[in-house]
Order: structure tokens, then sequence, then C-alpha cells
């Protein structure tokens, strides 16, 4: 993962972003808010980031479930 390209612009995080994973996500997040802590590069970020850990955590509950 080339981080640095990955965050040169709203276009190269969005087309990356929207097939990361979970940890890409919240990893992308965090070299952002230590780099040029661009707000809305980093709530995109934050974004998928949320979304990745909530599907899993349904996955994880619904396993306790059946």
């Amino acid at each position: 993962m080339d981080t640095e390209k990955i965050l040169k612009t709203w276009m190269t995080l969005n087309a990356f972003v929207n097939t990361c994973s979970e940890k890409e996500a919240q990893e992308l997040m965090k070299l952002e808010i230590k780099g040029s802590k661009r707000k809305n590069f980093i709530m995109r970020c934050y974004s998928r980031f949320n979304r990745m850990r909530a599907e899993r955590e349904r996955k994880e509950l619904n396993a306790k479930l059946v």
C-alpha cells in the first residue's frame, strides 16, 4: 500500500477507500491526522473504518446468537 500516493488527491483516496479493509482505513486515517490534517480526508477514512468495523461487529454478534 503506497500511502503517499493514496493520500495525494481526493480521487485516489476515494478509489482506494472503496475497496480497502478496516485496518487499512484506520491506518490511512492515522497517517492523515499525523500528516496534512485535512478534515475531509480524515472523515472519509473514518467513515470507511467505522462502516467496516460495524459490519464486523454485526457478524460477530450474529454468530453469538445462532
